[in-house]
């Protein structure tokens, strides 16, 4: 047997993926996709790739007749460029400082993790 198969032989592979989501308001939230994947050796040693991938997300509702309406989605236009897209800028500076700080805070794990070696 060749060495290259015994080395397969011992390493786990790991893939998962979750989702993150956080609601603003009625109309906004941030999906954020975390993925993992690595693997590890029979002795310990391995990788892990981490992967985040933040979205700011504004879904306005077309339920009803009105909704569907031009007059409704002209005064909706208005709006959202007179008052909305400032809060949504709001929205999106503070996902952008949750992210950084998850991604620090993961950074702080994993080095936590390789000093206990």
């Amino acid at each position: 047997m060749s060495r290259k198969a015994i080395y397969r032989k011992r390493t786990i592979n790991r893939r998962r993926k979750k989702t993150l989501i956080i609601i603003f308001d009625t109309y906004t939230y941030i999906v954020v996709e975390i993925s993992l994947s690595g693997f590890v050796l029979a002795e310990g040693d391995g990788k892990a790739k981490i992967r985040i991938r933040p979205r700011l997300i504004t879904e306005y509702p077309q339920d009803t007749i009105w909704q569907q309406n031009l007059i409704y989605e002209m005064i909706r236009r208005f709006w959202h460029e007179v008052y909305y897209h400032k809060k949504r800028m709001e929205y999106l500076y503070v996902a952008k400082e949750l992210v950084i700080e998850f991604e620090r805070k993961t950074k702080e794990f994993m080095d936590e993790l390789r000093s206990q070696k």
